[in-house]
């Protein structure tokens, strides 16, 4: 008895026009595993890659599938798709800012000022992130620029030695703050 799944060469449909001779492949189940589902069909094909499309399973992109399209059906029928899949995105990240510190010789040893503020910079990274099955099995950065430079900050300090005198009632003492 023949099954909707089975092939046979040349097709049913070939007129009997003189003595002829027919190959049958009947079908055998075949199990996919694909995206943490399984399909069974009914198919005759001799590969793998028939197998696939019989069932209705296409490989894209990145897609492999274990036997190999080009493969025979293995004897038990099980084939696994592997869904591969790439995604590029930019991910941002700052760029701390430095300090510089000027003398001032205007300002009072011991005294800080910050002059200008410093501000962070961005550093952009284009990130290609590869994944099997949606998990992610690699991640590459394939370029990295800064897109704001950071501003530094800039902090004067005084240079400027200036004599207190201290007056405490018992003695007077001039004195001053020295700062290594």
């Amino acid at each position: 008895i023949l099954t909707a799944s089975d092939n046979v060469s040349p097709s049913l449909e070939t007129p009997l026009t003189g003595p002829l001779q027919a190959e049958i492949f009947t079908a055998r189940p075949v199990t996919i595993q694909v995206g943490g589902k399984t399909v069974s069909v009914s198919s005759a094909a001799a590969t793998v890659g028939e197998a696939l499309a019989d069932a209705g399973v296409a490989l894209q992109d990145l897609d492999t599938c274990t036997p190999a399209e080009d493969q025979p059906v293995p004897e038990d029928g099980a084939i696994q798709v592997i869904r591969m899949r790439e995604e590029t995105f930019l991910e941002e990240s700052a760029v701390a800012y430095g300090v510089e510190r000027v003398a001032d010789a205007e300002m009072n040893m011991g005294t800080e000022e910050v002059r200008q503020a410093g501000e962070n910079g961005v550093k952009v990274s284009s990130v290609r992130v590869r994944y099997k099955d949606d998990a992610e099995v690699s991640r590459t950065v394939e370029q990295e620029w800064i897109s704001v430079q950071p501003v530094n900050q800039v902090t004067a300090y005084g240079t400027k030695v200036t004599v207190q005198t201290s007056a405490d009632g018992v003695c007077n003492v001039d004195y001053y703050l020295a700062k290594q």
